[in-house]
């Protein structure tokens, strides 16, 4: 075939996949998906009432138009680009996308021009809440480096540590945040149009093929058996009504409430702190034992015992017959 018809094809391909598709595949967390998510990541890292991983990746854009790139490159990148953010749980699946910001845009930027904060203002959302070291809170969160602001919903680590508990706690972070750079590695590998600088033109397109390997790739990883979240059902998709001025007005200032942020990390320091994997010097004893015990059945012992008391009569008495 030619090249166009190709790229017909395969425009028309990622169009059916997020017609068909996307509802699904792209769809935010549940109340039962939540319970779910903080259930596993509890289990795995050790935290309560994380969704996910938030962060965001530069893809290179090779055919940007000659009037756009001054608004598509940034100083730290070779040429022109478009922004990806994404939110990925521990099975890898993306949870949250937004892509075609414009490639000058920060994090910060790009965050804020994220349908993500909308949810949370307008309140369409769902949310669950949770419990961290005696106090209730009405929202789960999302793990993110240090260019972030301190929103209710974002927990960073520290810059600074003082003390055993916030080295751990930033420890424990920078590790569980890694979920999400895993997921971005994951998605390069897996289609090499991502991997690659994109050809394409026009910008909706782009955003349409992104879209599509997003949906492509969690539905491998539901496919597979390895999804958190594998019952899929549709009357559980129920997006909240839309609140008012007034409440949208109190539900960004609790959003971007530095306050929350503070006493929600501090909360989550302790906890991390209270359930840590603790060794204490018994179970060096008994490592040592099973250690002695795997030598002894090994055979890697020196003759001790009988066998060498037995060995020094039998020289006694070979000495007194040279003597003799």
């Amino acid at each position: 075939m030619a090249e166009k018809t190709t790229r017909d094809c395969l425009e028309h391909f990622c169009y059916g996949i997020c017609q068909l598709y996307g509802k699904r595949y792209l769809r935010h967390p549940t109340w039962n998906n939540l319970q779910k998510i903080y259930e596993v990541h509890l289990e795995k890292h050790g935290i309560p009432g994380m969704i996910g991983s938030l962060d965001c990746r530069q893809w290179r854009w090779y055919n940007c138009p000659t009037a756009w790139r001054g608004q598509h490159t940034r100083g730290d990148q070779k040429g022109s680009t478009l922004v990806l953010q994404a939110v990925a749980s521990y099975d890898l699946w993306v949870w949250s996308a937004f892509f075609g910001v414009a490639g000058c845009f920060n994090d910060i930027n790009t965050l804020e021009a994220s349908p993500l904060i909308e949810g949370y203002i307008s309140g369409t959302i769902p949310k669950a809440g949770f419990h961290a070291n005696g106090n209730d809170y009405e929202h789960g969160y999302y793990l993110a480096d240090g260019i972030y602001p301190e929103y209710s919903i974002i927990v960073k680590t520290f810059s600074e540590t003082f003390d055993e508990k916030r080295k751990y706690f930033k420890k424990l972070q920078e590790s569980s945040r890694k979920d999400i750079e895993r997921c971005f590695g994951v998605l390069q590998q897996r289609w090499h149009f991502i991997r690659n600088p994109c050809c394409m033109w026009h910008k909706d397109r782009i955003r349409m093929t992104m879209y599509a390997c997003i949906i492509l790739h969690n539905m491998i990883i539901e496919d597979d058996g390895r999804a958190i979240c594998q019952n899929y059902i549709p009357e559980d998709l129920v997006e909240g009504t839309q609140a008012t001025m007034e409440e949208r007005l109190a539900n960004a200032q609790l959003l971007r409430s530095r306050e929350i942020h503070n006493t929600l990390k501090a909360d989550l320091v302790e906890h991390a702190w209270a359930i840590r994997p603790i060794r204490f010097n018994s179970d060096h004893d008994e490592d040592s034992e099973e250690e002695e015990v795997e030598e002894f059945e090994d055979g890697n012992f020196e003759d001790v015992g009988l066998d060498a008391g037995e060995n020094e009569e039998e020289e006694g008495e070979n000495e007194n017959e040279t003597e003799e």
